[in-house]
């Protein structure tokens, strides 16, 4: 819906829901790091986090129009497009198999922007699914170049603490005692699927 949705435009970086606290830590300290710059948070009681740094909240608003939509067109080299894929991918990502990635965003404008990135770095077997859920969302099955793949693989750990905290969060209390094992059957069936269509 648009980054001004939900954040404070004048001061907010970004909010996360409370499985993403992994997200909040790696973020705190690469932000440190490569910015010099120490960011706020704050953890309501429902555990969904807050990040603010006015200075950050500033130089991010700088790539989105007044609709709260990115724009497109600052994303014109190759690394600028490498790097809005990795930080989709390490967010709303999942690596199914070896080549076999799939990103999906809800209630996003994004879908508009990754279609033509991914095509742009070549990933030729790209499948688009969208589900009319209530929030909407829009997914993208593909095989990433082995370029790509080496950018995936720069948050490879930063990814397992994710997947093991929505795990944790989100699948163990719906999928609990006597449906234990339907998770791991739908995501197995969700690969065969994909798979066939990559063949």
């Amino acid at each position: 819906m648009g980054r001004y949705q939900y954040i404070d435009k004048r001061k907010q970086v970004d909010r996360y829901y409370p499985y993403e606290e992994p997200i909040i830590t790696f973020l705190s300290e690469y932000i440190k790091i490569n910015y010099g710059l120490e960011v706020d948070t704050i953890f309501k009681k429902s555990r969904h986090g807050e990040m603010y740094s006015k200075q950050l909240s500033q130089i991010l608003n700088k790539f989105y129009g007044d609709d709260g939509n990115l724009i497109d067109s600052l994303f014109n080299t190759e690394e600028k497009i490498y790097s809005f894929l990795l930080g989709n991918y390490y967010r709303y990502g999942e690596r199914l198999t070896d080549k076999i990635y799939k990103i999906q965003v809800v209630n996003s404008p994004k879908d508009k922007l990754l279609y033509p990135m991914l095509k742009k770095v070549h990933c030729d077997r790209l499948l688009y699914k969208f589900l009319r859920n209530i929030p909407s969302s829009h997914v993208f099955y593909f095989e990433a170049p082995p370029r790509l793949i080496k950018y995936f693989n720069t948050v490879k750990v930063e990814k397992e603490k994710i997947s093991a905290s929505y795990y944790t969060k989100i699948i163990e209390p719906i999928y609990k005692d006597d449906l234990k094992g339907k998770y791991e059957e739908y995501k197995e069936e969700e690969i065969k699927e994909i798979e066939k269509v990559f063949k």
